[in-house]
């Protein structure tokens, strides 16, 4: 362990406490800045990089029980889908960043520029070699595992504001935790931008503290573009959940589960012209407005997830994250028959879950 009460510490500790605060600050007022869904994804990645992989229900109730949220395994795994990357690209970014978190001691412990060197290298892997761009999730896991080896890193007097940060805050304060380190173990190499320290020892204080300036200069107007950027972004993922609340609350008991409705009423309304039966005219109107409200969920992309009524047998992990009506199941390779109540529904082209399935145990004739 590096020692927390020698000099250089304290002046590592106390520059990125400054970053900290400044960052945190600027996050509050900026548009693309905090909200509870990036400290609820923040939060998520803590756990992870201090509990390694979790199956998703197991991670809902870490979060449950520290945060005291009320998540399902299914809460989980929509959250999962907003890193977008996959369940193996999520494992190695675990990996990755449990590595990082190592070399980062390692170099504290040490002071040594080639303990520095090795952490660069490795915060500059690139976590996928199958692909050529990285995955702007990095940089949180990044942020969140060296604030959990290293807890000061995270924390001010208004408590762990570092869960405050979307992409490019966590960017760019691992941008100034990397400087500090460089600094700490006298390092001559910087985090990838402007390498000043060569031109510091030929020029005099006054150029050094313009050459410093520019770099900050830089780095801010690079800081305000990729916060435009992400900006833009929050604010499409905003569009698409707003159509998902939408549908989910067309789905609400509140409503009388409309959803699911307009597939009963198709479904009669198919049976009633294969018997040929002649509808009243008076309802003729209502028809063409179910049809059309029926095309409408189609062309928005919403589907059901499951038949509704089909009757099959599941174990308990297939139907993991339907509401289950019914007997607990005994083991994991227990079969139960079970009839779908409600099918559930989709955002397809965004692959968002709008409403659960809903799944009840029916004796088993066979």
């Amino acid at each position: 362990m590096p020692d927390m009460n020698s000099e250089a510490m304290k002046n590592f500790l106390s520059y990125t406490k400054a970053c900290l605060v400044k960052k945190s600050k600027r996050s509050e007022t900026s548009d693309s800045g905090f909200n509870e869904d990036v400290m609820k994804e923040n939060r998520l990645i803590r756990i992870l990089c201090k509990k390694g992989s979790l199956a998703p229900r197991r991670c809902a109730d870490a979060m449950n029980e520290k945060y005291g949220y009320d998540l399902r395994g299914s809460d989980v795994i929509d959250i999962f889908k907003s890193f977008k990357i996959t369940q193996e690209e999520r494992q190695e970014m675990i990996e990755w960043a449990e590595k990082l978190g190592k070399l980062f001691m390692k170099a504290l412990d040490s002071g040594k520029a080639e303990d520095y060197d090795a952490f660069l290298e490795k915060r500059e892997e690139n976590v996928n070699s199958r692909k050529s761009k990285r995955p702007k999730i990095r940089n949180r896991f990044a942020c969140m595992k060296l604030c959990t080896v290293l807890p000061e890193l995270g924390n001010t007097e208004e408590g762990p504001v570092i869960e405050k940060f979307g992409q490019v805050f966590a960017m760019y304060y691992l941008y100034d935790i990397t400087d500090a380190l460089a600094e700490y173990c006298n390092s001559d190499k910087g985090h990838g931008l402007k390498n000043l320290k060569a031109e510091e020892e030929e020029e005099n204080k006054s150029n050094k503290e313009v050459s410093r300036l520019e770099q900050a200069l830089e780095r801010s107007d690079m800081m305000l573009k990729d916060l435009q950027d992400e900006f833009d972004e929050r604010l499409e993922e905003s569009k698409v959940k707003e159509m998902a609340d939408f549908f989910s609350r067309l789905n609400s008991d509140k409503y009388g589960r409309i959803l699911d409705e307009l597939l009963n009423v198709r479904k009669g309304v198919t049976r009633l012209k294969k018997e040929h039966c002649e509808l009243p005219p008076e309802i003729g109107g209502l028809l063409i407005m179910t049809q059309k409200l029926t095309q409408f969920v189609r062309d928005s992309g919403i589907n059901p997830i499951m038949k509704p009524q089909e009757i099959k047998k599941v174990k308990a992990a297939d139907i993991e994250f339907c509401d289950y009506d019914g007997s607990p199941f005994a083991d994991k390779d227990e079969e139960k028959t079970v009839q779908v109540v409600s099918p559930g529904w989709i955002y397809s082209d965004k692959d968002l879950q709008i409403a659960r399935p809903k799944v009840k145990e029916v004796e088993d004739n066979e």
